[in-house]
């Protein structure tokens, strides 16, 4: 596949059909999920660990990084609005991001990263989403994630929410501190893996990679429904990349990436790897 579209490119042209909000195809689906993740032996109750502090505005994020953690993972705040939070449990193979009912806003973006991952510049991760594709609910990665005096930064790669069209993976610089917090790089065609339609998406659960060599990303995607092997890096049919500035590349920590759950949504992930 070609390489990515840069941000100041003309805008891609997405489905511009909205599908109704279905509660009960939503529960459906997390219902389903569950069970995907039930059958690893894994609890889905979510368990608070992770929070923001009220902010006047959604996008520099100042607060401390004593809130609780999930086991074993470094929570990186990037986006706040106001006192919403997710709640996280990891039990296992299993992560799942929930966003209590009395949230009151769906702007939250959030790093996740392992603890004890080593600090690097080339880097990888993966992680396998069971879904739900409802709401805003946006799964993703984080490449080169670090934080220092209450700033977060990283490379975000995360799957675009805007008309359904979520065969698009966005590149973000994602700075907590800036006025833009979010300065999108590009953005990355995976149709050919993911489906050409919000209306014939692949099936869940999706296998989602990312990588950075250089200034060169790399993201990586299949339909495990579809296939038990992964693709390689140069498959054309399953990756697309582009390049970010020489500026955005620092040392840092791979990981998981959760934005914009409504109150009450919650996602499930299972599996997530870095190298």
């Amino acid at each position: 596949m070609g390489r990515g579209r840069a941000a100041q490119a003309a805008a891609p042209r997405l489905v511009a059909r909205t599908v109704g909000h279905r509660p009960l195809a939503r529960r459906a689906l997390a219902a389903t999920a569950a069970l995907g993740l039930a059958a690893f032996g894994c609890s889905t109750a979510p368990q608070a660990v992770t929070g923001t502090k009220a902010d006047a505005h959604p996008t520099p994020v100042e607060r401390s990084a004593a809130a609780p953690s999930p086991a074993g993972y470094d929570p990186l705040p990037i986006t706040a609005d106001g006192a919403s939070r997710f709640e996280t449990t990891v039990d296992g193979r299993a992560v799942v991001v929930h966003a209590p009912a009395s949230n009151t806003g769906g702007n939250v973006r959030l790093a996740l990263v392992r603890r004890g991952t080593p600090v690097a510049l080339d880097q990888a991760s993966c992680v396998t989403w069971h879904g739900p594709n409802t709401h805003n609910v946006q799964p993703g990665l984080v490449l080169q994630a670090r934080r220092h005096d209450g700033r977060t930064q990283a490379i975000t790669v995360s799957d675009n929410i805007w008309y359904g069209a979520r065969w698009t993976l966005n590149v973000h610089l994602a700075d907590s501190a800036a006025a833009e917090p979010m300065h999108l790089v590009g953005q990355l065609d995976l149709a050919g893996a993911l489906g050409r339609s919000m209306l014939d998406l692949e099936p869940f659960p999706w296998r989602l990679c990312a990588r950075i060599r250089g200034t060169a990303v790399t993201v990586k995607a299949w339909s495990l429904a579809d296939r038990d092997t992964e693709p390689s890096w140069t498959d054309a049919g399953h990756t697309d990349s582009l390049d970010v500035p020489t500026t955005a590349v620092h040392p840092g920590r791979p990981g998981l990436y959760i934005g914009h759950l409504t109150p009450g949504d919650a996602t499930y992930f299972s599996d997530p790897t870095t190298r």
